[in-house]
């Protein structure tokens, strides 16, 4: 993902700038501090960021989950 695309999405979204640095690592892997994960779980447009922002991350990933015919086991371990 281009940082333009994601400062797209974040003002889509209207995210404070102030916070988009943090943005930006946690798309390149790093784990979010506190503050931001409760926003993320509390926030509505904090958590419609984060959607789209996987969204576009997931157009890169050829292979769909669940692949077609797929069915659940019957067979759960105990």
């Amino acid at each position: 993902m281009t940082t333009a695309t994601l400062e797209n999405i974040l003002v889509q979204h209207a995210i404070p700038r102030g916070t988009w640095k943090e943005w930006k690592a946690l798309v390149k892997g790093t784990r979010p501090s506190k503050e931001l994960l409760r926003r993320l779980r509390n926030v509505g447009n904090y958590a419609a960021a984060l959607q789209s922002i996987l969204i576009e991350l997931s157009k890169q990933v050829k292979h769909k989950f669940p692949p077609p015919g797929w069915k659940p086991s019957r067979n759960r371990a105990a």
